[in-house]
Parts: C-alpha cells; structure tokens; sequence
C-alpha cells in the first residue's frame, strides 16, 4: 500500500489486500509511511511483509518506533541521504534539474 487513506480504517484495506493474497495474485503485503499503531493493527489483521518509509541519517526514529523487531517486519528505507538536504550545500539551497 503506497499511501494509508485516512478515511477508511487500515484494518479494512489490509483485509482487501488480504483477500489477493488468498486468491494468488499477490505473494506478501507491504505498506509504506505507516506509524507504528497502523502497523500493528495492520499485522492484527493479516502477516506484513515490510514497511518503507524515510529512512535516513537525519530521520532513524523509525526504526525505533515503527518497526519494531518483535513482528518481524522488513523495513525498506528511501533517501538514506535525506530528502532535501542532500540538494544543499552549506546554507544555499540549490534546485533539482
């Protein structure tokens, strides 16, 4: 799941992905940008393979507070140089191409 929609209810969708694991469309579940009460109650519903989610030199919290060992959840971190900070140079920012 790319995004969580904040409407419905994170059981409630991963109960649906559940279901194209079931039928073999799908082999594991994955979520992304997820907090740590999500993915438990996510993994309430059905087994989740790996959470992706900023996972840099400025933002570790998240393995700490999101993935917690004990569910054996992967973790798949993106911009290990950090987002926009990895385009600055001293305090001059400078424009992506």
């Amino acid at each position: 799941m790319r995004r969580r929609g904040l409407r419905v209810p994170i059981g409630e969708t991963v109960e649906a992905m559940a279901e194209r694991v079931q039928q073999g469309k799908v082999r594991h579940l994955g979520l992304s940008e997820v907090t740590a009460g999500d993915l438990r109650e996510a993994s309430d519903v059905h087994l989740i393979a790996a959470v992706q989610s900023e996972g840099s030199i400025w933002s570790r919290d998240v393995e700490r507070n999101v993935v917690p060992a004990e569910l054996g959840v992967g973790f798949a971190p993106y911009s290990p140089l950090g987002r926009a900070r990895a385009r600055r140079t001293g305090s001059t920012k400078t424009s992506a191409p």
